[in-house]
């Protein structure tokens, strides 16, 4: 199982296609901010 919102967005992709099957269930809103950034950039902020 890998957490999305750890990951960057090149690195996230990356594992994705190397995968046969993916599933992603969201449970929150996330946005990308570049992939310089974590996924989680927004929730971080917050907390």
């Amino acid at each position: 199982m890998m957490i999305i919102r750890d990951q960057f967005d090149p690195d996230l992709r990356k594992k994705i296609k190397k995968k046969k099957q993916t599933a992603i269930i969201p449970v929150g809103s996330i946005e990308q901010h570049g992939p310089h950034l974590p996924i989680s950039t927004d929730s971080d902020i917050v907390t």
